[in-house]
């Protein structure tokens, strides 16, 4: 996936300001940056609920820039979003097949088992339940796990670990690791924890104002001194 310098403003307010970056398949790139940096605005454009006043952007070298939603699912863009969106009346393998079926309108053949997916992520003994009936960290891995079964090109994870605890969290690290060592596909992290972010991602961007003040590996990044700038003010 490229994005290319896209642009989006609010009114006078710049959310989003030339980005520019470039994913491939096996990477795992965290988003980090204070609140209202423009970090969930950049994932709403790359996933079609917004549209950006300029630039570009790529799938595989299709520009899908002007794509709805649904198609760019289709196409290979799974999420997941802040506010977990689960069908609560739903059983946990009704809300995975659901995404399962949404993956017949792909040309892409499945390259993984689902049901490891559903080991990986600790819902094998779950799969009959009310999804309601799941702990949160659950609920997390649930939503992960159904984007998963939409057979993606691109995961884009909303602030994954948020409401985690430290265990959880550890837990959700590993899955991800697992994820890129084993499905074909590129992952895109947002989260504020960020020693999971330093713990999971390969690279980082960072965001602020709605540019991009720095890229580079973890190490890269901790000791930026923008980026120390960005988050304590000094």
């Amino acid at each position: 996936m490229k994005l290319d310098c896209i642009s989006k403003n609010f009114g006078g307010v710049k959310a989003v300001s030339q980005v520019s970056l470039e994913i491939g398949e096996g990477d795992v790139l965290g988003l980090i940056g204070p609140n209202g940096a423009g970090k969930s605005t950049l994932i709403n454009l790359i996933t079609g609920l917004l549209t950006p006043d300029v630039g570009k952007i790529f799938l595989s070298n299709l520009d899908i820039t002007s794509q709805k939603p649904y198609q760019r699912a289709r196409l290979g863009l799974a999420r997941t979003f802040q506010n977990l969106r689960i069908y609560p009346n739903l059983s946990v393998g009704q809300n995975i097949e659901v995404a399962s079926i949404s993956s017949n309108y792909s040309s892409r053949t499945m390259n993984f088992d689902l049901d490891k997916i559903i080991n990986i992520f600790d819902l094998e003994d779950k799969i009959d339940l009310a999804s309601e009936e799941l702990s949160y960290g659950h609920l997390r891995r649930l939503e992960i796990v159904r984007a998963l079964a939409l057979n993606p090109l691109v995961l884009l994870l909303d602030e994954p670990a948020a409401g985690m605890n430290e265990n959880e969290t550890k837990e959700l690290s590993n899955s991800l690791k697992w994820v890129q060592n084993n499905i074909a596909c590129a992952i895109i992290v947002i989260d504020h924890d960020l020693k999971f972010i330093m713990g999971v991602c390969d690279k980082i961007t960072v965001m602020n104002m709605g540019e991009v003040i720095a890229s580079g590996k973890p190490n890269e990044i901790s000791n930026n001194k923008r980026v120390k700038e960005a988050y304590i003010g000094h």
